[in-house]
């Protein structure tokens, strides 16, 4: 199968469209593949998307929100800051996961 190239910014749009569900026919492993992989785009966009679902407190798939919040934590160590007040916003399973992945993979973020 041959490799796709992409234009700037339509794969992780493609991904977030995944996250979300809006696609129709979307599995449930494809929104965690899609979880996984949106922490190498690390724009507003895609913060706002991952938050959002990490943060939903009606989410009912804490398998969902857990990769959510680990690729959060991963674009927060990437950016090289914690956005705190983001954090207190989500709920308390993501919160939870957020800052055991920071504090896995760079503990003196949590600091700052």
């Amino acid at each position: 199968m041959a490799r796709r190239d992409y234009l700037p910014g339509e794969q992780e749009a493609l991904l977030i469209g995944i996250l979300l569900g809006t696609a129709a026919g979307v599995r449930t492993d494809e929104r965690y593949d899609a979880a996984s992989q949106l922490e190498e785009f690390p724009s507003d966009q895609v913060v706002a998307a991952l938050a959002g679902v990490a943060g939903d407190p009606a989410q009912p798939d804490d398998t969902l929100v857990d990769l959510c919040a680990e690729s959060l934590a991963g674009i927060w160590i990437h950016r090289g800051a914690v956005d705190h007040h983001l954090l207190a916003r989500l709920g308390p399973r993501g919160r939870r996961e957020a800052e055991r992945t920071v504090a896995h993979r760079a503990p003196e973020l949590l600091a700052r």
